[in-house]
């Protein structure tokens, strides 16, 4: 009858069943590829920070060195407003049928039926403390134009505040995955979630370091060493989320009913089948079609490719900022900046490709392009990175007395 069809309608949706989250092709297509933005700018986001914390903890003096820290600050924190607001759109169109994209105000009718409470508040906490914590580089990158002493409190308390919510999203990543029961070290979930975990709390000590630790003898280096290792455990769970988005866990650390309807629905293939475009759906002792054409994932070479390109982007970015801090003519600064545009957007250009294009094609020239793209780009990594080396300050050498 009408009245039980509505009564069934009305029931909560199974947050593992594979077509709540992924009714179509079209929101599969917005799963594979909001994960992949939001693990590549984490991991450009971490990498430098990871940077600008190690230099911070050798000179803060020269120069050279608060371009080697402000700019990547500045840069980074806004990567990780991307990266966690795309986390917050995968959020909010979670359980929605995914005929039209929701980018700002949620709809929670049919999302909360399936969105746990640690997911949402997990990734508002990540968001808000992004944002927060952008506030005090993006205040150290303008020019100083006599703000008042406030402005500086300000900007400490909206680091602490994003320290603060960063240990909020650490630890909802390890009660909503479940680190201490069902997750186990061999799956990648299980070290991301300790990574942003241990990472958050190391952020959050960072931000108290501004209140607590001012009058104390060496509270910068305690602040820049919180920095620097929770930067650098970001970067290692970044990378981990590259290898889930490889894996199809597309629901990342704060929306697991995604990967577990993934795990339960099969093995997912987008590609035609007598003529037809969509997603098949393999569950386990069901042969494939043999019309499918199976669009394959990137292997661990090519994970380990993308983390060249995302090093390679942060290299480019950093050597910038470096040439407009040295004192050059005015054209040398111009062509600094105009061949490091270039390469941020060949670096940009190609990892938008590599959103779509998830395998090595086996046609010609195609498959040569890309094989060249890999080298030219690895060869150009190799070159920023020297000069990048040749840019960092030496560590400070204590004086030998004499007798």
């Amino acid at each position: 009858t009408v009245e039980a069809l509505a009564a069934r309608s009305a029931l909560p949706a199974d947050p593992n069943k594979f077509e709540v989250w992924v009714p179509s092709e079209s929101q599969y297509r917005f799963f594979f590829t909001i994960s992949y933005w939001l693990a590549i700018t984490f991991l450009q986001g971490s990498i430098l920070f990871t940077l600008a914390a190690g230099v911070a903890s050798i000179d803060t003096h020269s120069h050279v060195t608060r371009a080697l820290t402000k700019w990547p600050n500045a840069i980074g924190g806004f990567l990780f407003v991307i990266g966690t607001y795309c986390g917050y759109v995968e959020l909010i169109n979670a359980g929605q049928d995914g005929a039209r994209v929701v980018w700002l105000w949620p709809r929670w009718g049919r999302s909360a039926q399936v969105v746990d409470w640690d997911s949402t508040i997990g990734t508002i906490s990540y968001l808000v403390g992004a944002i927060l914590f952008e506030v005090g580089p993006v205040h150290d990158v303008l020019p100083d134009w006599g703000q008042p002493a406030y402005v500086e409190v300000i900007c400490h308390g909206c680091t602490f505040g994003g320290g603060v919510f960063f240990l909020v999203g650490g630890v909802c990543e390890v009660t909503h995955n479940c680190v201490w029961g069902t997750a186990t070290v061999r799956d990648p979930v299980f070290w991301v979630s300790v990574c942003n975990c241990v990472g958050g709390i190391l952020f959050f000590f960072g931000g108290t370091a501004c209140f607590w630790f001012r009058w104390v003898d060496g509270f910068a280096e305690f602040e820049q060493v919180n920095y620097f290792v929770g930067s650098g455990l970001f970067a290692i769970g970044s990378v981990l989320l590259v290898v889930m988005w490889r894996a199809n866990s597309f629901g990342m650390t704060l929306l697991r009913q995604v990967n577990l309807a993934l795990q339960i629905g099969g093995r997912v293939r987008t590609g035609v089948t007598q003529g037809t475009r969509g997603v098949a759906v393999m569950t386990d002792g069901v042969e494939a079609d043999e019309d499918v054409v199976d669009q394959g994932k990137f292997s661990i070479r090519g994970v380990t490719f993308l983390v060249i390109y995302c090093w390679l982007w942060c290299a480019v970015a950093v050597n910038c900022a470096v040439s407009f801090s040295l004192r050059q003519p005015w054209w040398r600064h111009f062509a600094d900046a105009s061949m490091g545009g270039l390469w941020l957007a060949v670096v940009t250009v190609v990892l938008l490709v590599h959103s779509t294009v998830t395998s090595v094609p086996p046609a010609q020239p195609y498959r040569f392009v890309l094989f060249a793209f890999r080298f030219i780009l690895t060869a150009a990594t190799a070159v920023q990175t020297c000069v990048l080396v040749q840019s960092l300050p030496s560590p400070p050498t204590s004086p030998m007395s004499c007798s």
